[in-house]
């Protein structure tokens, strides 16, 4: 008995590893044992070419019932490959007619059935050819642009590369042109030495059974490339002043926390309060200052040498950087407005004297803006003013709501709009902002 155990055991081990090879997986060529159904897979069928991807080399599709299956086998032009996926890129053949078809490969993973390789779908004959190349490169009046050697339509890679031949910049034109200024723009700012300029032709369009690649890239248009001087920072007082060098064209722009701002100075020195308030953060800021190519916010400038070379003539960023700190505080608005007659009055604001009044008709009319230096405003004062643009009276009777926020402004009572204080010391720039307009009070001509 002892040896019967041991001999069932033995079989049972040894019987392991067939156990295991019929998981899930390939189907194959079938055991005369196992009952499962074994149904053949449909051939797949709809093969297709397009583009494909940017590279433009080519894709291979097809179609496939739901029916599970390993993958498929590809043959083109009577070499196989497989594919786990009903899509093949076609990178490794080149230019020329191709035949290609496709079988599915048997799946063995279910209790009740095996589904074996199909048959291979129908032979399918595709061509492979290239669209056009992009000549007659050159710059005109800061403008590159190209022609393409075939008719069709296409858009176009326009590549700059530096003098080791690797890419430093890639701009998509959708026409034959782009402006050099947008161009050089984007090349890597740590590019040195000479730039070249190819431009690549990328079809858009395609013929039934036909990939159409991209074409060749065009001769290369060689660019001269040179720096400005970059500008070095410092601080006096409320001014930022720099030394731009001896190479500058004398046109400069602020940048604040890598944020460039929009104006373009002449000087080389500002007010501190002019670099631009939009962008500061509360707390500590870095101010770079850039040596622009010219009185644009163009990053890059085209133009042409002495013998008629190319020339592009790129930004310089400051080579260090000054730091200021940034305190914004907002007035507290008005509260506890109320009628008294034909005045409105409020509460006193701590070291404001300065306030601006919106008053809006129940009309829906233009709102209408004054400034009182006090805590009191007498509304009837506007009657009879000409507001809108066909010289109606603003009020004459009826609802006004009135509200007002407290500003800064120390000047004369007709200046009407929000304002800010700003104060500088010790490095720290203060602002202090107009407050938010308060709720509004109704008052009524009786």
């Amino acid at each position: 008995m002892r040896k019967l155990l041991i001999l069932a055991s033995f079989c049972l081990i040894a019987s392991l590893p067939l156990l295991l090879l019929t998981g899930c997986g390939r189907a194959g060529n079938g055991d005369p044992e196992d009952t499962r159904n074994r149904i053949a897979l449909s051939a797949p069928s709809g093969l297709w070419v397009s583009n494909g991807t940017i590279d433009g080399l080519g894709v291979l599709g097809w179609n496939h019932p739901p029916a599970r299956s390993f993958g498929f086998i590809v043959e083109i032009n009577g070499q196989e490959q497989e594919s786990a996926q009903t899509t093949l890129s076609l990178t490794h053949l080149d230019a020329g007619t191709h035949t290609a078809r496709v079988r599915a490969i048997g799946y063995d993973g279910l209790a009740d059935r095996v589904y074996t390789d199909s048959a291979f779908s129908n032979p399918f004959v595709f061509h492979i050819q290239y669209g056009a190349q992009a000549v007659n490169v050159g710059f005109n009046n800061g403008i590159l642009e190209w022609e393409h050697s075939q008719i069709g339509s296409y858009r176009a890679s326009v590549s700059v590369l530096d003098q080791d031949g690797t890419r430093v910049g890639t701009w998509s034109a959708s026409g034959t042109s782009v402006l050099a200024s947008s161009l050089f723009a984007i090349v890597d700012a740590t590019a040195e030495g000479s730039l070249s300029v190819r431009v690549q032709a990328i079809p858009i369009y395609s013929f039934a059974n036909t990939i159409v690649r991209n074409g060749p890239l065009s001769n290369s248009i060689y660019v001269y490339q040179q720096r400005l001087d970059a500008p070095t920072l410092s601080r006096n007082g409320r001014d930022l002043e720099w030394q731009a060098g001896s190479f500058s064209s004398n046109h400069f722009r602020f940048s604040v926390n890598g944020i460039v701002g929009n104006s373009i100075l002449s000087t080389n020195y500002v007010d501190i309060t002019s670099v631009g308030l939009a962008l500061l953060q509360e707390g500590t800021n870095s101010i770079t200052i850039t040596n622009m190519p010219s009185n644009s916010h163009h990053h890059a400038v085209l133009s042409t040498g002495p013998e008629g070379e190319y020339v592009v003539t790129r930004m310089s960023v400051s080579s260090n950087s000054i730091e200021i700190n940034f305190e914004r505080e907002t007035l507290p608005t008005p509260e506890n407005l109320r009628v008294s007659g034909d005045y409105v009055e409020w509460d006193p604001v701590e070291g404001v004297q300065w306030f601006v009044i919106r008053l809006l008709h129940e009309s829906g009319a233009s709102a209408l803006w004054r400034s009182a230096s006090g805590t009191s405003f007498n509304v009837s004062d506007v009657y009879g003013t000409t507001w809108s643009a066909n010289g109606v009276p603003f009020i004459l009777e009826g609802t006004v709501y009135v509200s007002i926020f407290a500003t800064t402004h120390t000047g004369p009572s007709g200046i009407t709009h929000a304002s800010s204080e700003i104060t500088y010391s010790n490095g720290t720039l203060h602002v202090l902002n107009s407050s938010s307009l308060s709720e509004s009070v109704t008052w009524i001509k009786l």
